[in-house]
């Protein structure tokens, strides 16, 4: 699987506490093999909108400590599935499908995945180092009985941000005008 989300941050900060809102445009893709009941590829994308909202706190007074979050994530997605040309088609001009066989598109609709609005429970921390955030999560669903299968789904994602902006450096390098 191989994703990424592009968006901007807007956090509001009180002492060693901060609350985060996080707008994103997400892009997964998910590659899948079947060798049953002939070897086939298939290709999962999920596209859409997410928001990550969550608390997070400084574990020491200093501005680079590490930061314990925790909070929701509300996705909506439109998933789209097809089968992909095989291997041996790019390589040795084999036929497209393996076997002539084309099963169309969209047939793990409710089976492995659904287009409803979710929620996923997030936990994890990050780290400041100079005006970028690194940070590790890890998300599940909030209400797994949704989901149209019954399993256990989960992410781990590796998130990395840059300041752009800050209020802060507005008001103390006195960028506002005042007369």
């Amino acid at each position: 699987m191989n994703s990424f989300n592009l968006g901007i941050i807007t956090s509001v900060f009180y002492k060693k506490f901060s609350f985060s809102i996080e707008p994103q445009y997400m892009y997964k893709r998910y590659l899948l093999h079947f060798n049953q009941p002939q070897n086939i590829n298939w290709t999962v994308i999920e596209k859409g909108f997410r928001m990550p909202m969550y608390f997070s706190y400084k574990l020491t007074k200093n501005a680079k400590s590490f930061q314990l979050i925790s909070g929701v994530t509300l996705s909506k997605t439109k998933t789209v599935d097809f089968q992909s040309p095989t291997v041996s088609f790019f390589y040795s001009g084999d036929d497209i499908y393996e076997g002539g066989i084309y099963y169309g598109r969209n047939i793990f609709n409710t089976i492995l995945y659904h287009n409803n609005t979710y929620f996923m429970f997030l936990v994890g921390f990050k780290k400041p180092l100079n005006k970028w955030d690194f940070g590790l999560r890890f998300q599940a669903y909030l209400n797994s009985k949704k989901h149209p299968i019954d399993a256990k789904y989960f992410q781990v994602e590796w998130s990395l941000s840059r300041y752009l902006f800050n209020s802060k450096d507005v008001v103390n390098k006195h960028y506002l005008y005042v007369e």
